[in-house]
């Protein structure tokens, strides 16, 4: 299962905080994620918290994959927080959690 959460235009804003709202429901039901794609607000205090909500549900050998990482540090210092090989290409980060 892939898991994608996404923020849209400042227009439709509210939509998109219900659509997330909605996923992290749906994550409390699927239980495991395959692949997680960060593609919403890009302070630190969300990624960072978007990335600790999801991590519990991703499966052994399963990724988290994230844009625009450079904008802060959030993806490196989650990746070292739990310990997990990351790759980063042309701003995209792809975390893998250990078997």
């Amino acid at each position: 299962m892939v898991l994608w959460c996404q923020k849209k235009s400042e227009a439709i804003g509210n939509l998109s905080l219900e659509i997330q709202k909605q996923n992290y429901q749906l994550l409390s039901e699927l239980k495991q994620v395959d692949i997680f794609f960060h593609d919403s607000l890009h302070t630190y205090e969300h990624m960072m918290f978007e990335f600790e909500t999801v991590w519990p549900h991703i499966k052994e050998n399963g990724l988290i994959v994230s844009d625009d990482i450079y904008w802060n540090n959030a993806f490196i210092d989650f990746a070292k927080k739990v310990n997990s090989q990351y790759t980063i290409f042309d701003g995209i980060g792809i975390i893998k959690k250990a078997s």
